[in-house]
């Protein structure tokens, strides 16, 4: 019985499976070109690297300040994209969100802390809104196109690029990530009256006033007319224990002047820890001369209710 012999496969078979394969990266790639815009949002929306970012080059032993760190995170906008991210999904009236309008207030806030930084809208579309914002530093100009701005994820894109703008115009004397609290609280500002973003420093404030103890001496304090001046003093503080009284005058804070030094300043420089001394010097009515006493600081616990019973 013959046995025929096996038909060898055909030799187009590679060829069309090599066919299929190209075809697939071609699509792949023209899906990648497609969705960029968007990616790029997302990007700048979680925090994430922008796609068409140069890439640093890190080289051995070369130190990094803590100048180049923050600005390298400004221009990154981490603090904004995780804000933008919080508003998209929690916001209570997303209605509210108004992207071109927030991305104008942002930038107009940043403005108002960074000097020679000026934003205007040369260009508005039928409904009043900016259709091109014109930022300027100094002799340079940028134009970002607003009329693209019409969702959170275009937003976070275009405020992105324009921090990255201010990152490389920033002032010395400006904290890098102040400006993205301050273009946060400016987006904020659009949606309602009461949403604001707390720094970490007033995050600090705010916890040990809430708190309920702290270091310190055991005063209120408010200016007049520039002047430090005590409003009350808190009892069997290490104040009342000192001798100090309502209406005293505060001239000087371990020896700095406080003329026109504001209410928060010079209480930053009253707190402290426990067991240090400050020494304040006090000007009283029916003093010769102003005099310096020395107080150290306690645990203050605040009593934020007062009670008394009352007679039937």
């Amino acid at each position: 019985m013959n046995v025929p012999a096996p038909t060898p496969p055909p030799r187009y078979r590679p060829r069309i499976a090599i066919a299929l394969i190209a075809a697939c990266l071609s699509v792949v790639a023209a899906w990648q070109l497609l969705a960029a815009p968007d990616a790029r949002a997302r990007n700048a929306l979680s925090g994430l690297t922008a796609p068409d970012r140069e890439p640093s080059i890190a080289l051995p032993n070369a130190p990094v300040s803590q100048r180049q760190s923050e600005l390298a995170a400004l221009r990154d906008g981490q603090i904004v994209g995780r804000a933008l991210d919080l508003m998209r999904r929690r916001y209570v009236d997303p209605a509210r969100m108004r992207p071109r309008e927030m991305l104008e207030e942002a930038l107009q806030a940043v403005a108002h802390l960074v000097p020679e930084m000026l934003v205007d809208a040369p260009q508005l579309l039928a409904d009043g809104q900016p259709k091109t914002l014109r930022l300027r530093i100094g002799e340079s100009t940028w134009n970002l196109d607003a009329a693209a701005v019409t969702d959170p994820l275009r937003l976070g894109w275009t405020l992105l690029q324009a921090l990255r703008i201010v990152a490389d115009h920033l002032p010395p004397d400006v904290q890098p990530a102040r400006v993205e609290y301050v273009a946060v609280n400016g987006m904020l500002a659009t949606m309602d009256p009461y949403s604001h973003m707390l720094d970490p420093d007033q995050w600090r404030d705010m916890q040990t006033n809430t708190g309920g103890h702290f270091g310190g001496l055991g005063i209120v304090i408010l200016t007049q007319e520039g002047v430090l001046v005590v409003q009350s003093v808190l009892p069997d503080s290490p104040a009342q224990k000192s001798g100090i009284q309502a209406a005293d005058e505060i001239l000087q804070i371990d020896g700095e002047d406080t003329l026109n030094m504001s209410v928060d300043d010079a209480v930053d420089r009253l707190r402290g820890e426990v067991g240090t001394p400050a020494r304040l010097l006090l000007r009283r009515k029916g003093w010769a001369q102003p005099q310096e006493v020395t107080v150290t600081r306690a645990v203050i616990h605040l009593q934020s209710v007062e009670s008394r019973l009352l007679g039937v």
